[in-house]
């Protein structure tokens, strides 16, 4: 940014920082905008705006963005999975699955968002599906955590404490930010 202060990549990349290490939210929008207002087809930028944009409550707006972002690159996994995401903590689970499905499909390897479309999934009342998908994910943490969810959300406080417990017996350190 300090050769070329109106290198689009370069901002987003920055309001990722803004937003995700420096919790300078402000910032983050500024800078987002600016990439935006720079490259307004950028489908990854168009993504990491709406995520930030759903972060701050701009939710009809971060849909938005994150739908125009799956429009001009439907091969993009990260912008299905995002426009999912964003859907699923919503309130639109029955429309969120689809997005995240393509996404899962065009990256397998992703972690954590076959938690967050399990726990989708469970809230349509699809628990066999919902089951068998947590125990998919490959990142440990999040297949633990994502168990507790499900288990919260059936009224399972058993299973919920014991969820908890493992997570935290085998990720306790690495946890600090949840």
């Amino acid at each position: 940014l300090e050769l070329d202060p109106a290198q689009p990549i370069a901002l987003d990349a920055m309001g990722w920082v803004q937003r995700t290490a420096d919790w300078d939210w402000r910032a983050a929008q500024k800078t987002f905008q600016r990439a935006l207002a720079l490259a307004p087809e950028n489908s990854t930028i168009l993504t990491d705006a709406a995520i930030l944009y759903f972060n701050v409550g701009r939710v009809d707006e971060a849909i938005a963005l994150a739908r125009r972002a799956t429009e001009r690159d439907p091969l993009n996994a990260m912008a299905q999975i995002s426009l999912a995401d964003l859907l699923l903590q919503s309130g639109g689970e029955q429309e969120g699955t689809e997005p995240m499905k393509k996404g899962l499909k065009l990256a397998p390897e992703v972690e954590e968002f076959r938690t967050h479309l399990a726990i989708g999934l469970v809230r349509l009342k699809r628990f066999a599906e919902a089951d068998a998908l947590v125990e998919q994910e490959p990142n440990e943490a999040y297949r633990l955590w994502g168990r507790g969810i499900i288990a919260g959300l059936r009224g399972d406080r058993a299973a919920v404490t014991r969820a908890r417990e493992a997570l935290m017996a085998k990720h306790d350190s690495s946890m600090t930010g949840y």
